[in-house]
C-alpha cells in the first residue's frame, strides 16, 4: 500500500522562490551605491561591495567604525543607535575609507529592518559623494 501526494504547487512555490531570491540578489549586487546590513554594534551582517581595495566577504564581521576618521565615528554612532532606538530613518554625510584606502565622503541612509516589531538590524545605503 503506498500514498500519492500531488506535490506540483509546493514545487511551483519553491521555484518561484528561488527566482524571487535571484532577482533579489542580483539588483543588490549590481546596485550603483554601498549596500550594507549592521547590528546594533556596528558589525557588519552584509554588504554587497565595499571600497576598491577591499573585498566585501573580508568587512563582514568588522565595525563600520573601523572605517571612519575620529571626528566622525561618534556622530555616525549615534545615528545608527538613534534608527535602532526610534525606528526611523535617518541620513548623514562622513568622511570614511574609500578606494585604496585613501578617505572619501559618503552620504549615507539608514532604515531600520524590523522583526516582530523590534529593530533587529540596520541597512545603510552609502553613495560616494567626493566629487561634490
Amino acid at each position: 500500500m503506498g500514498i500519492a501526494r500531488d506535490i506540483t504547487e509546493h514545487k511551483n512555490a519553491q521555484e518561484r522562490l528561488r527566482e524571487s531570491e535571484e532577482k533579489f540578489r542580483s539588483l543588490v549586487e549590481s546596485a550603483p551605491d554601498y549596500i550594507t546590513l549592521l547590528g546594533r554594534d556596528g558589525t557588519f551582517l552584509f554588504a554587497n561591495r565595499f571600497a576598491d581595495g577591499y573585498d566585501a566577504d573580508s568587512v563582514l564581521g568588522t565595525k563600520l567604525y573601523e572605517y571612519l576618521p575620529g571626528e566622525g565615528r561618534e556622530r555616525v554612532r549615534a545615528t545608527i543607535d538613534e534608527v535602532f532606538r526610534t525606528g526611523r530613518t535617518a541620513t548623514y554625510e562622513t568622511r570614511g575609507v574609500g578606494d585604496g584606502g585613501a578617505l572619501s565622503w559618503y552620504r549615507c541612509a539608514v532604515g531600520p529592518v524590523q522583526k516582530d516589531g523590534r529593530v533587529e538590524s540596520v541597512m545603510v545605503i552609502s553613495n560616494d559623494i567626493s566629487d561634490r
